[in-house]
């Protein structure tokens, strides 16, 4: 079992943790999988880019690394089961509380809404979480 990673601190750390709520053989495959997951998530938070400084630092070959931060609690609620809304509701957070920008609903529920179909297009068919056994899902 991989409980050493539930406390982490680093990104790739609370990513495997996201990913290792069942117990796998393979650590590397646990590992590759979280890196994946992580790295889907942050393209996709670079298309929502509520700040606008993407274009910019791809211009001046900066690192693209704005919003990486933000991926690894997305990745892990969304193995909790998290819906589209919860989703947007972070994104939301994110913008007005982490980064003091004014509020833009449709921008924070389109970029929640391709996260969420991503997600959903990476699952198995008959993948089952908590809720939809618990019926509220």
């Amino acid at each position: 079992m991989l409980n050493r990673y539930k406390g982490s601190t680093t990104l790739l750390g609370r990513a495997v943790a996201a990913v290792s709520s069942k117990p796998l053989e393979n650590v590397g495959e646990i590992r590759r999988e979280a890196r994946a997951q992580l790295r889907a998530v942050e393209a996709l938070l670079r298309k929502w880019d509520p700040i606008g400084v993407i274009p910019d630092l791809a211009e001046a070959g900066g690192p693209l690394d704005e919003y990486d931060s933000y991926a690894p609690y997305i990745v892990g609620i969304l193995h909790r089961g998290a819906s589209v809304t919860e989703v947007a509701t972070h994104l939301s957070y994110c913008r007005t509380g982490a980064m003091g920008l004014p509020a833009n609903h449709q921008a924070d529920l389109a970029a929640a809404s391709e996260i969420y179909e991503w997600w959903q297009s990476t699952q198995p068919l008959n993948r089952f979480t908590d809720r939809s056994i618990n019926g509220s899902a």
